[in-house]
């Protein structure tokens, strides 16, 4: 079963509930399969992103409310979760680990004692950032790479990679200045 089959049968039973964790390197990735979940379980009124501007498109900064990440945004979701509502409450914490830990920390009570319509979910690249009480408390789903070599390229100046394509005699430079495990790294890139 595929994890959007899984998270479908979740939501049809209507178990879709508490904290969620999604762990992962490629961000595109993990945002681009919590966002079709968050669409279908409640409507942009009800929905609050922590997340930074930069990050976000124009289209998800237009149709929801995002608030920067930082203790203050997370006390405002604190009191938009808890007001009533008829649907879902959904809080989407986009990078989890750009929250200072003062944050991370006032995110515990939510996540221990979540309102009965809210579901929270967080995406987060490093699970060694996050506090260990709030990690602890999550259901971690991790998503895998969709494209290992385009996500590396992305990261990787074209610099290197033209540096990676010259002839062998080029790189012997390369292969004194660094350790084996880099050489055998950038061979196996």
């Amino acid at each position: 079963m595929s994890l959007k089959e899984y998270f479908q049968k979740i939501i049809d039973n209507n178990l879709l509930e508490g904290s969620w964790l999604f762990l992962g390197l490629d961000e595109e990735a993990k945002f681009d399969f919590v966002f079709p979940l968050v669409q279908k379980i409640s409507n942009p009124s009800n929905v609050l992103i922590i997340g930074k501007e930069n990050v976000l498109s124009e289209e998800i900064k237009d149709k929801f409310r995002v608030l920067e990440p930082g203790i203050d945004s997370v006390r405002q979701a604190a009191h938009f979760l808890y007001l009533t509502s008829e649907t879902n409450k959904v809080l989407v914490v986009k990078s989890l680990e750009d929250l200072e830990f003062a944050a991370q920390n006032a995110l515990l009570k939510i996540v221990e004692e979540p309102p009965a319509a809210g579901v929270l979910f967080f995406l987060s690249q490093n699970e060694s950032r996050i506090l260990p009480t709030l990690y602890s408390r999550m259901k971690i789903i991790r998503i895998p790479l969709r494209q290992m070599r385009r996500y590396f390229q992305k990261r990787i100046p074209a610099e290197m990679f033209d540096f990676l394509k010259a002839p062998r005699q080029e790189q012997g430079i390369l292969k004194k200045a660094l350790s084996d495990d880099a050489i055998l790294f950038l061979e196996n890139l």
